[in-house]
């Protein structure tokens, strides 16, 4: 239970910091028009969408 506890708190702080760069940023019809242009924006939403995925299939976690 500790070590999940500890998966938990990890990514946790890794989606808070990955929350803070993507929407830093107004996510309108440009944002998302200049993804396949910006690696940089297409990482930060990447980075977001896979650690909350994650976050979310860790057991316990409500549906």
């Amino acid at each position: 239970m500790a070590s999940l506890l500890e998966v938990v708190r990890r990514e946790t702080n890794w989606l808070r910091r990955a929350e803070r760069r993507l929407f830093a940023y107004p996510l309108d019809e440009a944002w998302f028009s200049d993804l396949e242009q910006s690696d940089a924006a297409a990482e930060t939403l990447e980075a977001f969408v896979s650690r909350f995925a994650r976050l979310a299939g860790q057991p316990g976690a409500t549906s």
